[in-house]
């Protein structure tokens, strides 16, 4: 039977941001659509999150449950937790989010129009400046790898509708109950990096991701450092991140390509060629010795097999 009325739960991963994190919950708690849950994964923060929370009245709110983690379990953690969370306790719809993301007030109804439609849907977003950032990633299984696509967006940038892709962000997806019943919980042994890229990529295989044009989540910070490299800004990520991103791309193609290890094999070879000049540019044009340390450790470990939260980059 049918419910009367199908519930949306917010899930919001957070780590040491708690003013941020404040933020965010202050944009969900005052949707047009209003949210029936928000539940938060507290990765074990360090920063007095949880006491924050309760002195500033959060806790006591009947929507809100907070679970706070035996240890930082990273994004992937992060999200597995809360969204087996929410899915246990039997929600229909999922927004997922990070503590550092100001979700608009109608950014819920936005996403809410598509439910008939698709099981997976993908805002777009503004970044610290209020421009949109313009995301158009899907999987190449042909490179092994998430590639920009410019022509996947083009229904959207020619305000023609939605764009299909086979690839997700954690950062904002809508999804439904039916697919994650279908697709299970995201992966812990990526524990940060490209452990959204393989999500969508499951998600893809099933129902499709769908970017829909409509702006849904503000972005507090940037996503890295930015540097001027030939009269153009770039921006360059942390060797914390470089490290998990590199060794990602084998947990990815060991695990969708598990079933044939000749397949496997060419795709860790094609991942080594195309970090192997990341680590290049690092090294001689970023001129940042300890990022392209970090790559070359993620190829290491990637190629060995050491996947999981790292204890030491």
């Amino acid at each position: 039977m049918k419910k009367e009325k199908e519930t949306n739960c917010a899930v919001v991963v957070t780590y040491n941001r708690k003013e941020m994190l404040v933020k965010c919950l202050d944009g969900l708690l005052s949707q047009s659509f209003p949210l029936d849950e928000i539940v938060i994964i507290d990765n074990d923060s360090t920063d007095g999150t949880g006491d924050f929370l309760k002195s500033s009245g959060y806790l006591e709110l009947s929507k809100i449950h907070y679970r706070l983690m035996d240890d930082n379990l990273g994004g992937a953690g992060g999200f597995h937790n809360g969204l087996k969370i929410a899915h246990e306790r039997g929600h229909d719809w999922f927004w997922l989010m990070d503590d550092d993301v100001i979700p608009l007030n109608d950014g819920l109804e936005k996403l809410s129009r598509y439910k008939e439609q698709y099981h997976a849907v993908q805002g777009q977003r503004t970044d610290v400046s209020g421009d949109v950032i313009t995301w158009f990633q899907r999987y190449d299984i042909t490179k092994g790898r998430a590639v920009n696509d410019e022509a996947i967006m083009r229904p959207i940038l020619e305000n023609k509708g939605v764009a299909k892709t086979n690839c997700c962000c954690f950062e904002g997806l809508f999804l439904s109950k039916e697919a994650v019943t279908t697709v299970g919980y995201p992966d812990i042994d990526f524990f940060i990096a490209e452990d959204d890229t393989y999500y969508g990529f499951l998600l893809g295989e099933a129902f499709g991701v769908y970017i829909v044009p409509e702006v849904t989540l503000h972005k507090q910070r940037s996503s890295g450092e930015i540097v001027i490299i030939f009269n153009k800004q770039k921006v360059i990520l942390s060797r914390f991140y470089l490290y998990y991103y590199a060794r990602n791309q084998f947990l990815m193609d060991s695990k969708i390509y598990e079933n044939n290890s000749t397949i496997k094999v060419l795709y860790y070879v094609k991942s080594v060629l195309y970090l192997t000049g990341k680590f290049l540019a690092y090294l001689f044009l970023y001129r940042d010795v300890a990022r392209s340390n970090a790559i070359l450790k993620g190829i290491k470990d990637g190629v060995l097999g050491r996947f999981g939260k790292a204890k030491y980059i």
